[in-house]
């Protein structure tokens, strides 16, 4: 799944065909900086808060379709999960902050005790949960969202299942803050009164040249010439690459091991040049932000594009650093008394195996609770997700050539009994069922 709340770099926006349109985009961005305003971004964990009605309390729910989101983290249970242990320093701090009457009576005004789709977003910081150094332990309020939909659970529609946000206003973050001063700390959207930002910038990076060296292959490109080509001739009409089969993420690793001649191996330079040139402005742009606005060793600065329900970071070279966050800071699964809780956990959980009709029940015992509907495929994909490789040969794949869906005698089994332990018969959509081709015989011809 997607991440809860979508922030992305400028260079992410959908359909950037050439350098040209990026520069468009960090221009309009930089509009809406000067305009509306900017919020620092925090270097932390991200903490979302919900009521959970089922026990009465508030959770974090991290907006995943995992057992542990579906019924809400708390103080309960979160020694039941395998969880980083930062993660769990910074649930532990903002379930006690948000554990008063003042907050309770806030979130009932906000809907949230209501709505479990709504939540409260919170970026908690310490010395372990980022790559600066954060002298408090703190949490600071990021606005109130509502959770997007996914297959399993409900939620606003959204074509990327991202939460939307409803308020991040100064006013909102304010009055979160004032419910708990000891352990809440605000960070408010600021405004600038300096001008021509991006107009300036452009006029300084015409001045820079990048030198790098591919496999023994020296390259060097003029700035103020390579963005002349690309703003007067369209240079590179095909979309912007950022990503290829050997490094999954163009933006951070690739880019990151050309630009400090870590590549012993050939690769068409060519191919990635707009590519790299794009993020190089943009780690350079980010960078000039953050010490214009800021003079200070920030992660980045956000942006809130109102009119499309958008917001956009700079980070610059912050995305480069090494995280503090490292395999020896991960909790290793510990030895956990499992009838310390009241549901039923996955089968793969459990310290005693079982069966393939037990672990189905299970799995089919925790999606009914959460979903009503009587789509065999949502079903069905669920119960896959979380099974054991062993027993998922019992289930049908789809066809090689039509990539439409069957169902077999075990499956058919299933729905059987899915109906008469929950009253729901699933079904197969007709548009997504394979449908054999009859061969004609001679005597058909």
């Amino acid at each position: 799944m997607s991440k809860l709340i979508q922030v992305k770099h400028p260079y992410q926006v959908n359909n950037l065909k050439n350098l040209n349109d990026y520069l468009m985009t960090i221009k309009y961005l930089t509009n809406l900086l000067q305009k509306e305003g900017f919020v620092e971004k925090k270097d932390g964990i991200l903490i979302p808060v919900r009521w959970s009605i089922k026990n009465n309390s508030f959770v974090v729910d991290r907006g995943t379709d995992l057992t542990r989101d579906i019924y809400g983290i708390d103080e309960k249970n979160i020694d039941y999960y395998k969880i980083p242990i930062e993660l769990k320093i910074g649930i532990r701090y903002v379930l006690n902050a948000v554990n008063n009457n003042d907050f309770f009576k806030l979130a009932e005004t906000f809907g949230l005790i209501k709505n479990e789709q709504r939540f409260i977003a919170f970026e908690f910081v310490n010395g372990l949960t980022n790559k600066i150094d954060n002298k408090i332990i703190s949490c600071y309020p990021i606005g109130l969202f509502i959770r997007g939909n996914s297959d399993i659970r409900e939620g606003v529609y959204t074509k990327t299942g991202n939460a939307q946000l409803i308020d991040n206003s100064n006013n909102f973050c304010e009055s979160i803050y004032n419910t708990n001063r000891d352990k809440f700390s605000l960070n408010k959207i600021k405004k600038t009164d300096k001008i021509n930002i991006f107009e300036n910038f452009i006029s300084d990076i015409n001045k820079y040249s990048i030198d790098i060296e591919i496999a023994g292959t020296k390259y060097s490109i003029n700035l103020k010439s390579f963005l002349q080509d690309s703003l007067l001739k369209n240079f590179n009409k095909k979309k912007i690459s950022l990503h290829n089969k050997k490094y999954s993420n163009f933006s951070v690793e690739l880019y990151s091991k050309i630009k400090n001649n870590q590549i012993n191996e050939f690769i068409n330079f060519n191919e990635y040049k707009t590519s790299f040139v794009c993020l190089y402005i943009n780690e350079l742009y980010g960078d000039y932000l953050k010490a214009l606005l800021f003079n200070n060793n920030i992660e980045g600065l956000v942006i809130q594009d109102k009119k499309n329900n958008l917001l956009y970071k700079f980070t610059g070279s912050f995305n480069l650093i090494e995280s503090k966050i490292n395999k020896e800071n991960v909790v290793k699964e510990e030895k956990l008394n499992y009838n310390n809780f009241s549901f039923i956990p996955r089968t793969f959980w459990l310290k005693k195996k079982k069966t393939c009709e037990e672990s189905i029940q299970e799995l089919a015992n925790e999606i009914a609770e959460v979903y009503k509907g009587s789509d065999w495929l949502v079903v069905k994909k669920y119960i896959l997700k979380y099974l054991t490789p062993a027993y998922k040969k019992n289930f049908s794949t789809r066809d090689y050539i039509s990539k439409k869906h069957t169902l077999n005698s075990f499956e058919l089994d299933l729905i059987d009994k899915y109906y008469k332990s929950y009253g729901i018969r699933l079904e197969l959509d007709e548009s997504k069922t394979h449908k054999p081709k009859i061969k004609k015989t001679d005597n058909q011809q």
